[in-house]
């Protein structure tokens, strides 16, 4: 939305009250980025879109309390890999979640995780995960037909290292002069050194208008140098076609493997578009069980949406898991 000039006064003023208010109160990565058929620009700060909003300030929005995470099991997962994935101590995610057997994990179960730090019996035996981090752009959010919020926020990893398990959260002060939140994770399990993705929330109707926007990631780890969990892959021979008016992008092309003998049981190939002044607009992930080893392609076409101004430019990973 536009503010007009005689509305600054009067919304300072309600954030000002609101704020007040609250003060009583490891080695080469193993995911390959492909180079797209458009070059992307970033910008630090988003343009006007069909239903802009106003960028965050330099003032951060109050924290919101922590909330229980969750985790699907997935095949190779282990009870201890789980908790040092989330930075919590064994005891602490076993007490979440007495009812689960650790030496018997059944794919697709549903694990509550707890908040870092949480107390539990026990001496934890997981180290304090190593400290990341990743430069965070302001959101560019959307206004969608059902009166929803979506919004997206580029993240980037400057490290030398790939890193995993990046997740945080997108909030604004909306109008009712309440702060909203909503969690946000990345769509892939790792993000590659020097690579960069949006990680996106939707907050459900009814939404007030957001007068300030902020993000903050809350968990990243790195990965550890010689991590075998995710064979190097990459995209080969990929066509981008935007239709008319740049509400679609089809997006083809091929995965291969690039260690000598690997294998992978999972393959992911995740799709980022951005409109012509470089904000993420749209995200959309691909997934094939279909087994692949080194010297196969692995074909992949599908579609990602925009949910803001038309795509210019779209930006393609791919993730192969054994």
């Amino acid at each position: 939305m536009i503010l007009r000039n005689w509305t600054i006064s009067i919304i300072l003023a309600i954030l000002a009250g609101f704020l007040a208010g609250c003060a009583g109160d490891d080695g080469p990565s193993s995911v390959a980025e492909n180079t797209p058929t458009f070059e992307y620009f970033r910008t630090d700060t988003p343009t006007s879109t069909r239903t802009p909003t106003l960028p965050g300030t330099s003032t951060p929005l109050p924290s919101p309390s922590p909330t229980l995470r969750t985790h699907a099991i997935a095949r190779g997962d282990t009870f201890s890999g789980i908790a040092f994935k989330y930075g919590v101590s064994i005891p602490a995610l076993q007490a979440a979640n007495p009812e689960l057997e650790p030496n018997v994990l059944i794919v697709g179960t549903v694990v509550f995780i707890p908040p870092p730090g949480t107390p539990s019996s026990g001496t934890p035996s997981i180290p304090s995960p190593t400290p990341v981090n990743l430069e965070v752009n302001q959101p560019a959010c959307y206004r969608g037909g059902d009166g929803g919020l979506w919004c997206f926020v580029e993240v980037t990893n400057s490290q030398s290292f790939a890193v995993e398990s990046v997740s945080g959260s997108i909030l604004f002060a909306g109008e009712d002069g309440q702060v909203h939140n909503q969690d946000a994770a990345l769509i892939m399990n790792i993000l590659p050194a020097g690579a960069s993705l949006p990680l996106a929330a939707y907050f459900p109707p009814p939404v007030p208008d957001p007068l300030q926007v902020d993000a903050q990631v809350r968990m990243v780890l790195p990965l550890n140098e010689g991590d075998g969990r995710y064979p190097t892959s990459k995209i080969e021979n990929m066509a981008v076609v935007i239709a008319p008016g740049g509400h679609s992008a089809e997006v083809s092309g091929e995965v291969v493997l690039m260690d000598e003998g690997a294998s992978a049981s999972v393959v992911w190939v995740v799709l980022a578009a951005y409109d012509s002044q470089g904000n993420p607009s749209g995200l959309r992930r691909w997934e094939s069980s279909q087994p692949l080893k080194t010297g196969e392609k692995l074909p992949f076409k599908f579609k990602v949406y925009a949910s803001g101004e038309a795509i210019s430019q779209v930006k393609a990973l791919a993730e192969a898991r054994r």
